[in-house]
Formats: C-alpha cells, sequence, structure tokens
C-alpha cells in the first residue's frame, strides 16, 4: 500500500514537471540584450573578446553567461561616468577623481575594487559633488540613454587628469590650467570644510593671470594670501618600494633643532587592520592637521600634505643644487627666468621632481622643496626586474632613496631664521 502512495506522489511530481517543461518549450525565455546594447558594440567595447567571439550568438551567449554578472559594458555609447575607477592612489584620487566627479553628472557607476580605501573616498567626495551613485552599470547607462544631455559630450574614454597636464600633453597649448585649477580647489575648499578644517585661502585667479607674483630667495611664489608658520615635522615613512633609508636620521636633526618631530608610517596606517579609519578622507587628512612641515620622498601618501596646502619637502634623486627649482604658477605675464608653459601657466626653473608634483602643488598652494639624494642601485636593479610595470618602465623609479641630511639642515634652518617654522617651547 506504501508502495502504491509513493508511485502515486511520483507520478504526479513528473507529470507537473513535463508540464512545465511544455509551456516552457512554447514560451521560451527570450535571450538578447538589453534594449541599449549590441552584439557588435560588445564586442568592440572589449577588443580581447573580439578576438575569440566571432559571431552575434556567440557574443549573446557569453554576455548572459559572463558579461552581465561582471557588469560588461555592452552599449554602443561610451558613457565614461558608468565606468568610473576609484583609485586607491591619493595622486589620482585627490585630482584625476575629482576632476571625473566634477564633469560627471547627477549619476555614476564604478569599475574596480569596491573594498579598497580608494572606493569609500570617492564615495565620500561623489557626495559632497551631489552625485548619486547606483549599484549597477546597466543602471548608470539606462539613466543616460534617457537623460543623454545630462552626460558631458566632450569626455571620450578615461579623462584621465594626469594625461591632460601640461607636462604631459602632446599639445599644452590646448591645456586648460584654469579649469582645472578652479575644479580642483574648489574640491579642496568642500573637502576640508566637511572635515572640520581650514582650507586655504588664495590670492584670487584673475590677479594671479594678470601679475608677476614676486619669487622668494628659494625661487619660490605664494599663491596664498597668508600662509601661518609650520608648528612641527612629520618625517613620512613608506615601503616596500621607494623607502626612505634614513628617516630616524632625519627625525635626530630635526629634535637637535628643538623643533617638534614625529614620523608617520604610511604602510602601518593604511594596512587593513587600520581600514576603518583610513577609508574616510578626514581622517586621512588629520593626520597631518595642525600645520606642520612634512618631510617624505615622491609617494602617493605625500599628496595628502599637499592638498592641505602644507610645506612638503620632497627627497628626489632629481635635484640638482645649482639649478634654480621649476615653481609654476598661474599667470599669462612672465618676468624674468619664466616661460609660459601653457595658457595662463608659467614655469621658471629646472623640473627638480617628478612632473606632477610642480603643478598639483602649484594648484593646491603647497610650498615644495627639493632635498637632494642618495640612490640606492641595488634597490632599482631589483624592482626593475619586478612585476610592477611603473618599477619596470624607467630606471631607479622605484629605488629606496638616503636623503641628504646636510641638505634637510640647511633648509630647516633656513626656514627657522625666517619665522616660518616655529621651535618647541
Amino acid at each position: 500500500m506504501r508502495l502504491l502512495c509513493l508511485s502515486a506522489v511520483m507520478i504526479t511530481f513528473l507529470s507537473a514537471c513535463l508540464m512545465k517543461a511544455a509551456l516552457g518549450l512554447r514560451n521560451p525565455v527570450k535571450r538578447q540584450f538589453p534594449s541599449y546594447c549590441r552584439w557588435d558594440c560588445y564586442l568592440k567595447n572589449y577588443p580581447d573578446l573580439a578576438k575569440v567571439v566571432k559571431t552575434e550568438d556567440a557574443a549573446l551567449d557569453h554576455y548572459l553567461r559572463h558579461g552581465a554578472r561582471e557588469g560588461r559594458d555592452c552599449s554602443c555609447d561610451s558613457f565614461f561616468c558608468c565606468k568610473l575607477h576609484p583609485y586607491d592612489n591619493a595622486g589620482h584620487l585627490l585630482t584625476e577623481n575629482v576632476v571625473d566627479l566634477h564633469r560627471c553628472g547627477p549619476v555614476l557607476a564604478f569599475a574596480g575594487n569596491k573594498r579598497s580605501p580608494g572606493y569609500s573616498q570617492f564615495l565620500q567626495m561623489a557626495a559632497l559633488f551631489g552625485s548619486t551613485v547606483v549599484k549597477t552599470r546597466d543602471e548608470c547607462i539606462q539613466f543616460y540613454h534617457s537623460n543623454p544631455s545630462s552626460h558631458p559630450r566632450e569626455v571620450e574614454g578615461h579623462m584621465a587628469a594626469y594625461s591632460s597636464m601640461a607636462l604631459n600633453n602632446s599639445d599644452p597649448m590646448q591645456y586648460n590650467i584654469l579649469y582645472t585649477a578652479r575644479v580642483l580647489r574648489e574640491a579642496q575648499q568642500k573637502m576640508l570644510s566637511s572635515c572640520g578644517m581650514d582650507p586655504p585661502n588664495y590670492l584670487n585667479i584673475e590677479q594671479e593671470q594678470v601679475q608677476v607674483v614676486g619669487r622668494d630667495n628659494r625661487n619660490r611664489f605664494e599663491p596664498l594670501v597668508d600662509r601661518p608658520p609650520s608648528q612641527s615635522v612629520i618625517v613620512v615613512e613608506r615601503r616596500p618600494i621607494r623607502r626612505l633609508l634614513n628617516a630616524q636620521d632625519i627625525l635626530s636633526t630635526c629634535r637637535d633643532l628643538k623643533l617638534e618631530c614625529s614620523l608617520f608610517d604610511a604602510n602601518e596606517y593604511f594596512s587593513p587592520k587600520n581600514q576603518g579609519e583610513s577609508d574616510n578622507f578626514c581622517d586621512v587628512l588629520k593626520q597631518f592637521q595642525g600645520n606642520p612641515l612634512v618631510v617624505g620622498v615622491q609617494g602617493a601618501e605625500m599628496f595628502y600634505p599637499i592638498f592641505l596646502a602644507l610645506r612638503v619637502f620632497l627627497v628626489t634623486s632629481l635635484y640638482d643644487p645649482n639649478m634654480p627649482t621649476d615653481a609654476r604658477r598661474i599667470g599669462n605675464v612672465t618676468g624674468p627666468g619664466e616661460t609660459q608653459a601653457a595658457p595662463n601657466l608659467v614655469s621658471g626653473g629646472t623640473l627638480q621632481f617628478d612632473k606632477y608634483f610642480s603643478e598639483f602643488g602649484m594648484i593646491f598652494g603647497s610650498d615644495l622643496t627639493p632635498i637632494q639624494s642618495k640612490v640606492d642601485i641595488e634597490s632599482g636593479k631589483f624592482w626593475k626586474n619586478s612585476t610592477k610595470q611603473q618599477c619596470k618602465n624607467q630606471n631607479n623609479y622605484c629605488a629606496d632613496l638616503t636623503a641628504n641630511i646636510n641638505n634637510v639642515r640647511t633648509n630647516l634652518e633656513q626656514l627657522i631664521k625666517e619665522g616660518k617654522l616655529l621651535q618647541a617651547k
């Protein structure tokens, strides 16, 4: 009797399954791209995929199996604002990503790692700019298909603030320094105010354009209305690449001059165990509050004190003590020893930093001083043979550096003498 009951249940179940299958055959789920997509556009957006996928059916099959889940772009319009990349590198985050946000309208979406500190800081910046971050790229693309005029038309591909800089542009005379400076300074003001920190007070940008700004005995110009004296010194350590090998010696020199000095370990601070704090740009910026002078090698973490318009000593392998340092300024009237690098951008001196620091230092109002160093050749060779692309492309780009202590001391003593660096009481 029990066997008969089980058989009846099995027959009923199988009948239901067969019925559903028959209905499915009569009304199959339509396999197709979203309405704003085409198979040829999908392949065009991913050239590597196009090398192995050759037909419409194969492209559709790949999109349904993999592309949709991975958030791949199958649209025929390249909506830049729907595939923004939040950088962990602060140099890109505080410059390129800021310009991205300013140019992108009400809606944006991300590509890249959504668990990184850069992503969290980007979300904070997006909120300040009043942008809505949608969960998927499809939502973003659908919005701009319905509202095409809301998407910036002049953007083609990735904007890349770095590649559009005067020093990195194939035609620097097309570079709009006024747009870049206004956008980045506006973001600087918003971000610092939101963190409860005082933003810098700049000279009027229109006045800067037509005046020859006087340079001091270090070939510097002053873009701020007032720059208070530095209260302390922070020495920044980083690893594993481009280490400052004698950070402790710099601390000792600093203390010998009766200055308040401390060490900031960038790797420790930005480690996963401290991610809750380093995810918040206010918390990161407040590591450099109190108007300190910051000493370190040229690395991404140095963009935070630069963003704060602080005095910064950059340890660099490019320094030539016999040449004046390139100090850029906004302007269209040149003075002695100056050239017009681009419209409204004046250059005076020799480039003694990586090319990005001079320009962004000028935009953010930071006072940059190059510090002479000795390159550790063996570390340069090691990283040259590593998988890190930036290390492979340039000799000694990732090499460790030993700062010239006499050069550090001389510059500290000069600032103390001028009343720009206060000794501890």
